[in-house]
């Protein structure tokens, strides 16, 4: 028989064995993306001379993602290995040790004092050493985590509707406690590469407003997703009350981090999420005024139609005091 061609895959018109149900290759531009920004992370780190402990884990971890990643682009190329590999055990298990080497590979890519995508300038600040490690390495990352989350809502029972009933400002409540930890973990690792503990400067002080900032950003999120969760709906006041206070931190972060001799005035970790949180607070902050509005229209439309009863429930009852005195 003819082999299926790439539209036949994506159409799910590509012949299966008998027994299983076709699947559509959701996945499948994530992996080619993810074999790309694989290539350019070991190219970006590929430079000549000696290499230190860092540098070989970096090239480890860049081939063994091309690898990996070009190996899951083959099986769900060929019909037979798609059968056995597309949303099944193979895929998660390569997915999640992917994730694994990722998570512990790019707080190494990242970190100042190892001079591989962001190092320490001599004018107390980070920067972006290697851009296209940088970008790159974040991008490999967001691609298996796309990959890894989307095989989780395929396989696991309930998760598809979990994600389904998820509202879009619930999905910023996470994006937010995301953000605040990135903005938590630069600015520790800025703490360490500029020695922030013994040395007092405007630079420092801002990054420990930048720790406080992601710290609160992170508990105070991440309580609004538990108890959301938990429940299954909070008080739209008390969820204002805290999107309006994150607002103000996120606003306050962003004059004292990005600006003048803030630690995230150049391009870098902490810049990105301290701008992103800042945005994502602006979005809830008018998702939750919104809330406030329809529920305010809702208890006067309520209150009105009450006073109207009671009105009505009034002249009934002088009527029939009225009547009474005539009789009388």
């Amino acid at each position: 028989s003819t082999p299926p061609t790439l539209n036949d895959i994506y159409d799910g018109n590509a012949p299966n064995p008998v027994g299983h149900s076709q699947k559509r290759p959701v996945r499948l531009p994530a992996w080619v993306l993810m074999m790309i920004c694989s290539i350019v992370v070991l190219a970006a780190s590929s430079r000549g001379g000696s290499k230190t402990g860092a540098e070989k884990w970096v090239i480890a971890l860049g081939s063994l993602s091309l690898i990996l990643s070009l190996f899951a682009i083959v099986a769900y190329l060929i019909p037979n290995m798609r059968i056995a590999f597309m949303g099944e055990l193979a895929e998660a298990a390569l997915s999640l040790f992917l994730l694994v080497c990722w998570i512990a590979g790019l707080p190494i890519i990242m970190a100042p004092t190892r001079f591989l995508a962001v190092a320490p300038s001599n004018n107390g600040l980070n920067y972006v050493l290697n851009a296209n490690l940088y970008f790159f390495s974040w991008a490999a990352f967001l691609c298996i985590v796309f990959i890894s989350f989307s095989l989780v809502v395929e396989t696991i029972s309930g998760a598809q509707e979990a994600v389904s009933s998820m509202t879009p400002k619930l999905l910023k409540w996470y994006m937010l406690v995301i953000t605040s930890l990135v903005v938590m973990a630069s600015a520790a690792q800025f703490q360490q590469s500029q020695n922030c503990t013994n040395v007092k400067s405007i630079t420092c002080s801002s990054n420990k407003f930048a720790i406080s900032l992601g710290v609160i950003g992170f508990v105070a999120a991440s309580l609004i997703v538990a108890l959301i969760s938990y429940m299954g709906a909070l008080s739209i006041y008390i969820e204002t009350g805290v999107a309006l206070f994150l607002f103000i931190m996120y606003t306050a972060g962003v004059g004292v981090i990005t600006f003048d001799y803030g630690s995230g005035v150049t391009i870098g970790n902490l810049y990105f999420s301290t701008w992103a949180g800042f945005i994502i607070t602006i979005f809830l902050l008018v998702e939750c005024y919104q809330g406030v509005a329809e529920a305010q229209t809702i208890h006067g439309n309520g209150t009105e139609n009450g006073a109207k009863h009671s009105t009505n429930g009034g002249d009934i009852a002088v009527e029939s005091i009225e009547e009474e005195d005539d009789y009388i």
